[in-house]
């Protein structure tokens, strides 16, 4: 996957508006959604959505380590 960052404050600290990841197919040319990391967890954006599924911190970092 292509990933970027679609939104950079100037301090790289995540603030409560959070961080967005721009998400590209591996050749760049078809965009898959955004990814937007916050204090509180992450939010998944299919497309060009404006609704997202979020999930908390402790809710994917359980379900990564049940994955190994």
């Amino acid at each position: 996957m292509k990933v970027s960052i679609a939104e950079f404050g100037l301090d790289l600290a995540v603030k409560n508006s959070g961080m967005v990841l721009s998400v590209y197919s591996p050749d760049g040319k078809t965009y898959l959604g955004r990814c937007k990391v916050t204090k509180t967890g992450l939010e998944w954006f299919k497309g060009k959505t404006k609704t997202g599924s979020k999930i908390k911190w402790t809710d994917f970092i359980d379900m990564m380590e049940a994955q190994q």
